[in-house]
């Protein structure tokens, strides 16, 4: 899985991936969302546009994402 980060300067951070979501590539998908994490954004934008396939490991880290972004927004 290839992951591109954009800081779109405004608060808002774009994490495009492209390739397989799967338990293989779930290192690469933490890595990129724990540095976007630390830039404490207003807004993270996942672009699945690409993705070729998921299984259940990637849906769970979506999940897991999902609720770290939405907890720290409170």
């Amino acid at each position: 899985m290839v992951i591109e980060t954009i800081d779109q300067g405004n608060g808002t951070i774009v994490l495009s991936f492209n390739g397989r979501c799967d338990f293989k590539s779930r290192h690469a998908y933490q890595v990129a969302l724990d540095q976007a994490f630390q830039k404490n954004p207003k807004l993270v934008i996942m672009d699945f546009a690409h993705v070729s396939y998921i299984d259940s490991a990637g849906l769970g880290l979506l999940s897991i994402s999902h609720k770290k972004f939405s907890e720290q927004a409170m």
